[in-house]
């Protein structure tokens, strides 16, 4: 799924989840409730452009730590029973998907990652280079024993906001000001 259509359909299942609330004043004073900012798409680039003001729903970033270095291989994601709950194919790795290491020893990565995170024997550049998607079965065989997100955390900041500026992340993680 193209991230911007997840975006779109983010936004388009935020407005209509927003359409039917309204506040005691605006019932009271018979107004329309507040909807959420139209979005357009730049017919050049396919990106979404707040007609005006901010958008409210931009996917923020997830920071994490693992159980091992595990920086140049393929993340799935298993149900707690340990089943397959979801996986890549490997058009969907992209050529910058190895995560950033901040100096906090935090995690910031280009792909999705969560509690649930295991990760695979496969390098991100052996499975982008992957003729065909591998089975269920042959990822569960390839998940490395006792690999995991030990911790995740979402920050209050988008993906490429984090990428563009890694020491304002680890300024965020610290639990003390920098001088």
């Amino acid at each position: 799924m193209s991230p911007t259509f997840s975006y779109l359909l983010s936004a388009a299942a935020t407005l209509a989840l927003t359409v039917g609330c309204t506040s005691k004043r605006a019932a009271e004073a018979d107004e329309l409730p507040p909807v959420a900012t139209p979005v357009k798409i730049d017919d050049m680039k396919q990106n979404p452009i707040p007609s005006q003001g901010p958008l409210e729903v931009m996917p923020k970033v997830i920071l994490y730590k693992t159980s091992g270095d595990y920086l140049n291989n393929v993340p799935v994601q298993l149900n707690a029973d340990g089943t397959l709950l979801s996986f890549p194919a490997p058009t969907d790795i992209p050529a910058n998907a190895t995560p950033i290491k901040l100096k906090s020893g935090w995690l910031i990565s280009p792909v999705g990652v969560g509690k649930q995170t295991v990760f695979t024997t496969y390098t991100y550049d052996e499975y982008r280079n992957l003729k065909e998607t591998p089975t269920p079965e042959e990822i569960l065989k390839a998940v490395i024993p006792g690999s995991r997100v030990t911790i995740a955390i979402t920050a209050p900041m988008t993906l490429e906001q984090a990428l563009a500026d890694p020491d304002s992340v680890d300024c965020y993680l610290s639990p003390t000001p920098r001088q």
